[in-house]
């Protein structure tokens, strides 16, 4: 944590210098920890409701965020962590051709639908 009152005291008791320097490396260190964590934690990874939709699948590692599907179909798709995501959907049965013309709009076809 970087707090003001701290950095003044420090250049007042240790110094000007001993201040600088531990500032940089404290900003350097959450840095360097925050793109550790990027790295290790993913989306999937994070605690949230599991939504499932028989038949219906995003893959998640082909998505590139265009956030086509959130536009074409607001009512079932949303962007969460810069990745399409499936809302949670209170009818009982889709949308077919929305749903298709949906899919058929994705860049990278990262949406999958199954009947069945």
């Amino acid at each position: 944590m970087i707090k003001v009152p701290m950095l003044l005291n420090e250049a007042k008791f240790l110094g000007l210098k001993f201040m600088a320097i531990r500032w940089v490396l404290t900003v350097i260190a959450i840095i360097i920890f925050s793109w550790i964590s990027a790295k290790i934690i993913k989306d999937e990874d994070l605690p949230g409701e599991v939504l499932t939709h028989p038949g219906l699948h995003i893959n998640r590692e082909a998505c590139m965020g265009c956030t086509l599907c959130a536009k074409n179909y607001p009512a079932l798709f949303e962007i969460k962590g810069k990745k399409a995501d499936i809302k949670a959907y209170g009818q009982k049965s889709f949308d077919l051709e929305h749903l298709q013309s949906t899919i058929e709009a994705c860049p990278v076809h990262a949406i999958e639908y199954f009947e069945g």
